[in-house]
């Protein structure tokens, strides 16, 4: 059924009661719950005298505000709407920090280059237009023309300053832009991984629980953007507050002017041409701008001045920013009060955006295709696959557009018009349809040849090339003859709402599911004025629920990384709607699995750029050599990056799926190796692409680098978006949360400290704010139970150094008692006053006299004769009582163990900040001096090596400079060498040695694997490390830095030959992946042999089966007395054969049957279970597991 158009008496209206019903309040002015008139509404005469009294109620109501007789001054209304972006602006720099993401100084960036464009456009409108007419008016006024000319003077010269202030600031973001987010970490050439990988050399280097104590980090960080940073917010200020004073005083100087010199009706006239004057691209932010920004009575006199005094062509102009900006309830509100506004926005509009949009689309994908076709190399079977993909996801998109064209569009049509033609658009559906199916063949054809007949895939592929032309030149034809004759229809026949309802219906043959992929893909194919208007369109005319359905799938599209970050901002800078209608589970926290996706998302950005730049390569021009290189390099790292991800995904969290959901890894078989190929095979071409030597050479090449750049960009996409929707789905459905913590932390296990370093500032560049925050707060989850957070606070930005002298240790507060933290502010502000080689300070009672405090002080405890003297001397005491006395004799007795734990007490870093920095700051006199003081440690040391020579170093390590260590201030070799000989150990204030000593110049410098002496420039070690100021120059030792741990293993690295076990906190070789039982914090316990800190220690250690551990040399020492772990009396190992000898030795024992009658109630130490067995003044055996390692509970006789 249809009836005629409110509007219009030609046009044919579709709508009905049943297809109004439940339509939400429209900008057309349809309200929610619009019927078409029937017999039980009211009359029309009821009609007509209900909207007379509401007007004339309005129209009192709005009576003073519609008094206009200075319309010029509404057009300061502009005015307010620089004001509050100044203030959003402010906001954003107010919360800039150094960790800031180039993501958000971009943003930043954009903002304000729009800002000042707006109000550059407004002043010339203002110059070019009002400031002659004035200036043109005061000649006839000699008396007043000097004063007023001052002001337009001051005003013109205000305009000429603006753009420096805009433009001040917005250099100062982008030198933040050019200067580095932290200690940059680039990407490392292939032979230096291969350096990096095989060479790890040396045992642990420290000698004190990093969970315990006092730690500094290796320097304070020192952002270099913090003072860029600190301009930014200067530069800024004063741009606002230019800005804020130019806006006044033009308010205050011009507005007597316009009072006492111009008429209304002039005032009229300049304010319509100064509206007019402004571009158009300005003028469709700017008003809409204006209007939110001002309160309801000014934002109607606003309106209304531009509609009294503007044609109807200008005020079509106005109101079609306006329509499209507004939201829904704002356009109500002005069209009740302006109602020619919705007159003029309605011939303004063009509801059919949304068909020419994805008309664009499709062709620039069919251009892109075809040219990919005729580049592709047919013997590559990923480049025809990446081929398939694209024509399958067109052919999907193609019929759901068709399919909407043919049953709405031309349908409709039909029934209005009778017209026949029509049916071709129909058939033209199907052609095309039957030419996708043709191409498909052509795929499966080229596919189905060898790969090494190239002959007949050469063939193939050139008819496979022009079924494709084929199918663009047809497609592009057709849709051209669309909108010249479909669309045209469509307007002149239908209204502006029916319009819109059939654009609804069309587009919703398009599947909600299918949405996400289309959208983005369609938004990359249009420019930024396009986009504007395609939103626009859809939050006007779309119901809320799908507008903010769409809203929700761009979001989550930018944050997987889908679609441009910038795009999606400028987007929802244009249209802050988009904003509002965020899903809600964007912010949902899933877990530590989380981070897997956020990678994903770098992934793809990171590949987005690449294809961008290598896509923008001129083919018939010579590529730049640094341009190809810099390529050769983001790929070769991006390379890194997802290698270490797949590697992940097949060791760690496949098998893990695996053993839930039998049969899940095998759909992903195969697509890793895949990845890798087109990585090499890009590489190669790169690299070939630096070495050629002709033009044609360079042509073949660079076709062929964007056919693989293309095939990488899809099957790596697809890749991603396959594991999103089915496999991160389950790991979160089948996986608590403490065991996706699980997942992530044996990833984390296995990544190396160097990979780390690049992967953290790579990530944080591609995240939010928030995304940042949920990622450092997982990590820190996973991490809780090892020194990560240590280690990522000596260079990672968004992590604080809390590690440095003179603060508290948090991880070492939180582990011990509040009575051990008391205890230890105590001795720390008494050990402010000690001398480095004092040793420890006991806490003294209160009571306790000076005199004898400051001679326990001085005792030394070297041998077990001092401290039984050190006793003797505090018991024979009257002048204590038994308590203190009780309290100094234990507090000497547990010194050495304290020592042995490195719980020494540090001079502060103020105290030490006097020592000379280098030598070269000091004379010969000093240095002389230094050496009669401390005769013998400027001098080098060597080792005697097996074949007679001598090198430099002790005989820990080989090393080619000393260290000064920051307890006592002498030069020693190597930390062990000082414990070696003090009576206190360097412990974790080798974190905070700053100087060292070059033994071949002797130059006392800043640490550093390098001399700095010109003169001599040697290398201190083949291995140097900058945390642990570590220095190894044995070849034959290999080294690496775990990250978690925060100390050097010996070792190839995590990931090649060793791992970290995060709930142990211990780094463990390979081999125990699987078969350790975990104990949290075992690797932090002494060993329970000879008591040494297992953490720090130089020895090697026995990983037991209960999951204890010992030194090697203990465990061959212990295991000759027995298996039984001391800790907790488990077998050591599998004793199976052991108690098979046991089994056979009962068996031929005789005695057994003298104690048939007698029962032993025993309990198992391997399975902890208990039972009866026969009595035997031995061996027990245990019945559940057969285990000997029982012991007897109770002894009865058997019940007869």
């Amino acid at each position: 059924m249809t009836t005629a158009s409110p509007t219009n008496p030609n046009k044919v209206s579709l709508c009905t009661a049943e297809s109004t019903t439940g339509k939400r309040a429209s900008k057309t002015g349809f309200g929610e719950g619009h019927f078409c008139c029937t017999e039980d509404e009211k009359s029309p005469k009821k009609l007509k005298q209900d909207n007379q009294q509401a007007e004339n109620e309005n129209f009192g109501n709005l009576k003073h505000i519609l008094d206009i007789g200075e319309p010029l001054l509404e057009l300061f209304c502009l005015h307010e709407a620089f004001r509050k972006e100044l203030e959003r602006l402010k906001d954003q720099v107010r919360q800039i920090t150094i960790a800031t993401t180039d993501q958000e100084l971009d943003k930043l960036r954009s903002r304000l280059t729009f800002c000042r464009d707006l109000l550059l456009d407004h002043c010339c409108s203002e110059d070019r237009i009002i400031l002659p007419a004035l200036c043109k008016k005061l000649s006839k006024e000699k008396s007043e023309e000097q004063r007023y000319l001052l002001g337009t003077e001051l005003v013109n010269q205000q305009h000429e300053q603006l753009d420096d202030w805009f433009s001040e600031t917005i250099q100062v973001i982008e030198q933040i832009l050019n200067t580095p987010f932290s200690l940059e970490h680039r990407p490392l050439a292939e032979n230096d991984l291969q350096k990096s990988s095989n060479s790890t050399p040396l045992e642990t280097d420290s000698n004190l629980s990093p969970r315990k104590g006092k730690v500094t980090s290796i320097s304070a960080f020192e952002s270099p953007r913090g003072p860029l940073l600190e301009k930014l917010s200067s530069s800024f200020c004063i741009l606002v507050e230019n800005v804020e004073k130019h806006l006044l005083e033009e308010e205050q100087n011009l507005s007597p002017l316009f009072r006492n010199i111009l008429t209304t009706a002039e005032q009229g006239a300049l304010l319509a041409s100064v509206v007019m004057d402004t571009s158009p691209k300005a003028l469709s932010t700017l008003l809409p701008c204006a209007v939110r920004a001002l309160d309801f009575e000014k934002r109607i006199r606003f309106v209304v001045a531009l509609e009294r005094y503007m044609t109807p062509e200008q005020f079509e102009s106005v109101a079609a920013p306006l329509v499209q900006e507004l939201s829904g309830e704002q356009w109500e509100e002005l069209c009740r009060n302006v109602p020619s506004l919705q007159v003029a926005a309605e011939r303004s509009i063009n509801p059919l955006v949304e068909i020419t949009h994805l008309h664009k689309a499709i062709r620039k994908e069919l251009e892109a295709m075809a040219s990919y076709s005729a580049e592709l190399d047919p013997c590559d079977n990923l480049q025809i696959k990446s081929l398939c993909s694209r024509i399958l996801f067109l052919q999907r998109v193609h019929n759901f557009h068709s399919l909407g064209e043919d049953e709405v569009l031309v349908s409709q049509l039909r029934a209005v018009l009778r017209m026949h033609g029509l049916d071709e658009i129909s058939s033209e559906h199907c052609n095309e349809s039957f030419l996708f199916g043709n191409i498909l063949e052509h795929i499966n054809r080229v596919a189905s040849f060898d790969k090494n007949d190239k002959q007949k895939r050469y063939e193939a592929m050139s008819k496979l090339s022009s079924a494709v032309r084929e199918i663009s030149n047809h497609l592009i034809v057709h849709m051209e003859e669309e909108e010249a004759r479909l669309l045209p229809l469509v307007r002149s026949h239908f209204s502006l709402r029916d319009q819109d309802e059939l654009i609804r219906r069309v587009m919703a043959k398009i599947p909600m599911e299918f949405l996400p992929d289309v959208f983005p893909w369609m938004l990359n194919a249009l420019d930024a004025e396009e986009r504007e208007k395609l939103f626009c369109n859809i939050l006007r005319s779309s119901s809320k629920e799908y507008f903010q359905k769409i809203s929700a799938f761009l979001g989550e599209a930018a944050r997987r990384g889908k679609m441009e970050p910038l795009l999606w901002d400028e987007l929802c800078l244009r249209i802050p709607e988009l904003q509002q209608y965020q899903n809600e589970e964007a912010d949902q926290d899933n877990g530590p699995v989380d981070e897997i996706l956020r990678i994903h998302k770098a992934i793809r950005c990171e590949l987005q750029k690449l294809y961008v730049v290598v896509t923008n390569l001129a083919i018939d021009e010579a590529p730049n050599p640094n341009s190809i290189s810099t390529i050769a390099e983001r790929f070769f790292f991006l390379r890194n990056m997802v290698n270490d991800h797949s590697k992940a995904e097949d060791n760690i969290v496949l098998p893990a799926l695996e053993k839930r959901l039998p049969g899940i890894s095998k759909r992903y078989e195969g697509e890793h190796c895949e990845e890798r190929e087109l990585f090499s095979n890009v590489l190669q071409v790169l690299q070939a692409l630096q070495c050629a030597g002709c033009e044609s050479e360079c042509q073949s090449l660079l076709k062929q680098l964007r056919s693989l750049v293309r095939a990488l960009h899809e099957e790596l996409n697809g890749h991603l978006n396959k594991e999103e929707q089915n496999l991160w789905p389950k790991l979160i459905e089948n996986f608590t949360r403490e065991e996706q913590v699980a997942i992530v932390a044996d990833i984390f296990g296995t990544m190396p400290s160097e990979r780390l370093q690049e992967m953290l500032p790579w990530l944080i560049r591609t995240l939010t704010e928030s995304e940042q925050s949920n990622m450092l707060k997982h990590i820190l989850q996973v991490t809780h139970s090892t020194m990560f957070e240590r280690w990522l606070s000596t260079w990672f930005p968004l992590i604080p150094s809390k590690y440095s002298i003179g603060e508290e240790s948090i991880v070492g507060v939180n582990s011990c008692s509040g009575a051990e933290k008391t205890e230890t502010e105590e001795n720390n502000k008494s050990a402010q006053s000690c001398q480095s080689s004092t040793s420890l300070k006991p806490k003294t009672p209160k009571g306790l006299t000076s005199d004898y405090e400051n001679t326990c002080d001085a005792v030394r405890i070297q041998s077990r004769a001092d401290l039984e003297s050190a006793i003797r001397v505090i018991a024979s005491d009257e002048t204590l009582t038994d308590k203190q006395k009780t309290h100094l004799m234990q507090n000497l007795m547990l010194r050495p163990y304290l020592q042995s734990k490195g719980r020494h007490w540090l001079c502060s870093v103020e105290e030490q900040s006097s020592v000379p920095t280098s030598c070269s700051s000091q004379d010969d006199t000093d240095h002389s001096k230094y050496e009669e003081t401390y005769p013998g440690e400027l001098q080098p040391t060597f080792r005697e090596l097996e074949d007679g020579s001598r090198q430099l170093g002790c005989s820990h390590y080989l090393r080619g400079a000393k260290i000064r260590t920051v307890c006592c201030s002498k030069f020693y070799t190597c930390r062990l060498c000082h414990d070696e000989v003090e009576d206190h150990k360097v412990g974790d204030n080798r974190y905070a040695t700053r100087e060292m000593l070059c033994m071949h110049c002797g130059r006392i410098q800043p640490i550093s694997q390098w001399c700095c002496n010109p003169e001599c420039s040697k290398r201190m070690a083949r291995y140097f490390c900058p945390i642990c100021k570590l220095f190894d120059d044995d070849s034959a030792r290999n080294i690496y830095h775990c990250h978690s741990c925060n100390v050097c293993r010996v070792g190839k690295g995590l990931g090649i030959d060793s791992f970290h076990c995060m709930k142990c906190n211990a780094c463990m070789s390979m081999k125990y992946a699987k078969s350790h039982h975990c104990i949290e914090h075992s690797m932090e316990s002494d060993c329970p042999i000879c008591y040494q800190y297992l953490f720090t220690s130089t020895s090697p250690v026995k990983y037991l089966q209960c999951g204890h551990l010992m030194h090697v040399s203990c465990y061959n020492h212990y295991v000759k007395k027995s298996y039984i772990c001391p800790i907790c009396q488990r077998s050591m190992q599998d004793m199976s054969s052991y108690f098979a000898r046991l089994d056979e030795l009962l068996a031929r024992d005789q005695a057994k049957q003298l104690y048939r009658g007698i029962v032993s109630h025993i309990q198992c130490n391997d399975c902890q279970k208990q039972s009866d067995v026969t009595f035997h003044f031995v061996f027990h055996k245990c019945t559940q597991c057969g285990s000997y390692n029982t012991r007897v509970l109770r002894i009865s006789r058997r019940k007869t």
